[in-house]
């Protein structure tokens, strides 16, 4: 069994990032998810962490509601 950790995921709602999601989502991992939507699609984000997206650019991201985190995926 994973261990549940909580993940940093920037670039969420692009191809790779939205599917890297989808994947920790199954994994039940704790995630913060993050884009700006400026190369993403909204049309990319499943329903299912559609509620968690966090929509800015990373450099305005409070440490607050981010950190602690167990790992960042940077995309």
């Amino acid at each position: 069994m994973i261990k549940k950790k909580k993940y940093l995921v920037t670039g969420a709602a692009g191809f790779i990032g939205s599917h890297l999601v989808e994947r920790l989502l199954e994994d039940k991992h704790e995630l913060v998810v993050v884009d700006d939507l400026s190369s993403g699609h909204e049309k990319n984000i499943s329903t299912d962490f559609s509620n968690l997206l966090i929509k800015t650019q990373v450099q305005e991201i409070t440490n607050e509601v981010v950190f602690p985190v167990d790992g960042i995926f940077h995309l």
